[in-house]
């Protein structure tokens, strides 16, 4: 979430923060920063060639223009992030911007598609602000993309690596969470979350006893609350339910 604001003649601003769950808390990080502006433009775009992730990204109500060269050609998922507003994000293979390769409008926190690059290995990316009266700060990033993480039988251990990021494409993601103190109640959270995805938690290893579930709209982060069983797990599914698009999805898992 984002806003503007004026501090007063002593160059302060008092920021109040509202729990509206009324069930479960919440962590965030705040920030204060300039009001964004355009960044490049269709003629001469930034080139964040060796500079992914690139953390910096802003647009104020109209375009940001970026390019990125030396890829291989195959294909990649194209993603901003950490968005503070409604952001649409649009990847071309030419430096006019006019060949569309693919384009992501489902979210307002982050957007995701899967680009292959032109022969030259360039893509040419394009952020389109839709609100007309504000800006937005994001993080532009290309990686791999999306697979299935992990099975029932073997999923992937993420004890010490959180928060985790993860991905899924056409099938669900499993995960487990150890080192936690049994008996314990948890906050398991899915954030940043590119396409969508539900996310489920269970006390056993045969992913049978639910703990708690969450399947909420494709632009907003999912929170579940559990008890670590016995031997101080917790064990994680991110489930297919809910996916937007055919591209998968990336997103950021946390157990706090």
């Amino acid at each position: 979430k984002s806003c503007f604001a004026t501090s007063n003649a002593s160059g302060e601003l008092y920021i109040e923060v509202v729990n509206t769950s009324g069930t479960v808390g919440s962590t965030y990080d705040i920030d204060v920063v300039l009001s964004p502006v355009a960044e490049g433009t269709s003629g001469s775009p930034i080139d964040l060639t060796g500079a992914l992730p690139f953390n910096d990204g802003q647009v104020d109500n109209t375009n940001s223009y970026y390019v990125v060269t030396g890829l291989a050609v195959t294909q990649w998922l194209m993603r901003t992030t950490n968005l503070t507003d409604n952001i649409d994000l649009f990847v071309y293979s030419d430096s006019g911007f006019s060949s569309e390769i693919c384009f992501s409008d489902t979210s307002t926190i982050a957007e995701s598609c899967l680009a292959t690059p032109n022969g030259s290995g360039e893509l040419y990316i394009r952020v389109l602000n839709r609100n007309a009266t504000t800006g937005a700060t994001y993080i532009v990033d290309i990686i791999d993309p999306p697979v299935n993480e992990g099975s029932v039988a073997s999923p992937v251990d993420i004890t010490g690596a959180l928060p985790y990021d993860g991905t899924m494409f056409d099938n669900n993601s499993y995960y487990v969470v150890g080192g936690l103190t049994p008996t314990t109640t948890y906050t398991v959270t899915l954030t940043n979350v590119t396409s969508g995805g539900s996310l489920e938690i269970y006390s056993d290893s045969g992913f049978t006893t639910l703990m708690d579930s969450s399947n909420g709209a494709v632009n907003l982060p999912e929170t579940t609350t559990g008890t670590a069983n016995a031997s101080g797990k917790i064990f994680i599914q991110v489930d297919t339910a809910g996916l937007s698009g055919s591209s998968g999805t990336t997103y950021k898992i946390n157990v706090q």
